[in-house]
């Protein structure tokens, strides 16, 4: 149901209340994705659902469509764009805090695209029938999906040696992880393409130019002799405060779904103690890469021709610098948005859960399959789904931001049917 507020014309807001039986659709689209992909779906959305329905996120971003529908006890939401266009409006979310937690479908316009193949939307919207792909959201499975805090602590600038003022230090980062993060060679490469992007954004307006690119940068990395040298010489991790060798890899990646760098499942299917990639375990994987060419080899999407190196899972990662590492500004990315800066200490935890939308036949994750909207509670990977009231609403049993550091999983049964060992290093 839609209320007309402060009368006709351009100031007219739009407020979306509770229909009886029925979930609410708000599309969300990012015009700039995908080559300007998105600025060619607006219309065509229009046309199939209420105008109203549907927001513009270069029109101030994801916050007016989640304002209209904040009255809404149950609905959906339509994510056109890249994977940071998701994050951007689950970003979003955590700072509404709805009194439900909408599910979240994505229509991939972006390069990678990996949550988008994770929850079986394909790798790139190429013009197919968008009638037929909201047939499919109508069945679509609901999952709960794990998201990450990553925090990223500066080293200290030793005092200058002259009167001349210190270099500024950069600030401690945090940022939120639902895909995957990557430090080392990899993501060095994911800078460099990055920066010639924001150089000449216009080069960069198709998806087949972007990988292209993307190709490029890793092959002159690859002719220039690589001349990385191992992680081992800078920090050391800890996973679930279990130090582990890292050997002599050059990168590292850390894991939340079955798919990365456009569809390569590093972790693949591992015979125990490992376990599966689950969205909803209250785990991540983490994997390492020993140069350029193994990287090649491993992103080729053919486990037969290569595979990363295995290192651990668990609950709660860390990065620490060693004291005798030289302080140089390190690349890293999470969800494809790289950046660098020096760094003393990274740490990986989790933060909550949203209820993602997958394809009912083609999603490549695997979570349990949650019942209609109405249980699209948040719940934290410590909890047994049991022991919640199945008569509260999800508003009784959604949590704020202040209390996530109190729900990061320490123990027991996660959501989903396997129940983790302790520690599986």
């Amino acid at each position: 149901n839609a209320e007309y507020m402060g009368g006709a014309g351009p100031a007219t807001k739009t407020v979306f209340t509770d229909a009886l039986g029925h979930t609410p659709l708000l599309v969300l689209v990012n015009p700039k994705a995908g080559g300007r992909q998105g600025e060619r779906l607006i219309p065509l959305f229009k046309q199939l659902l209420n105008p109203a329905q549907v927001f513009d996120l270069s029109a101030g971003g994801p916050a007016p469509g989640l304002t209209a529908f904040r009255n809404v006890g149950a609905y959906s939401i339509v994510c056109a764009g890249g994977d940071g266009t998701v994050g951007w409006v689950l970003q979003v979310l955590d700072k509404l805090r709805p009194i439900a937690s909408p599910a979240v479908a994505v229509i991939p316009l972006g390069t990678g695209n990996d949550l988008a193949r994770t929850l079986g939307w394909g790798g790139g919207y190429e013009g197919e029938r968008m009638a037929g792909i909201l047939e499919a959201l109508s069945s679509s499975n609901y999952m709960r999906m794990d998201r990450w805090r990553v925090t990223v602590e500066p080293s200290e600038q030793p005092p200058p040696a002259t009167e001349a003022p210190p270099e500024p230090q950069d600030p401690t980062t945090t940022k939120v992880l639902n895909n995957y993060f990557s430090i080392g060679l990899d993501a060095k490469l994911a800078l460099k393409f990055h920066e010639a992007r924001e150089a000449a954004p216009l080069r960069f307006n198709s998806r087949l130019y972007n990988k292209y690119y993307y190709g490029r940068v890793g092959a002159q990395q690859l002719m220039c002799g690589c001349g990385e040298r191992p992680l081992s010489d800078t920090l050391v991790m800890t996973i679930d405060g279990e130090s582990v060798a890292l050997g002599g890899v050059q990168g590292l990646m850390v894991l939340n779904v079955p798919s990365y760098a456009a569809g390569c499942d590093l972790w693949g299917a591992p015979s125990p103690p490992w376990q599966p990639t689950a969205l909803d375990d209250g785990l991540l994987e983490v994997v390492g890469i020993k140069g350029i060419t193994h990287l090649s080899r491993v992103t080729s999407k053919k486990r037969f021709v290569g595979t990363p190196v295995r290192l651990g899972q668990g609950r709660r990662i860390e990065f620490a610098w060693l004291a005798s590492a030289e302080p140089l500004q390190s690349p890293m990315q999470v969800d494809g948005e790289p950046w660098k800066q020096t760094v003393s200490r990274i740490t990986i935890e989790w933060v909550n859960r949203v209820v993602m939308l997958a394809h009912p036949t083609k999603a490549l994750a695997t979570a349990a399959v949650l019942p209609p909207p109405e249980r699209v509670a948040v719940l934290p990977p410590a909890a047994e789904p049991a022991a919640l009231d199945e008569s509260a609403s999800a508003s009784q049993v959604t949590y704020s931001e202040e209390s996530y550091s109190d729900l990061a999983p320490e123990g027991g049964a996660s959501s989903s049917a396997r129940a983790p060992a302790p520690n599986r290093v």
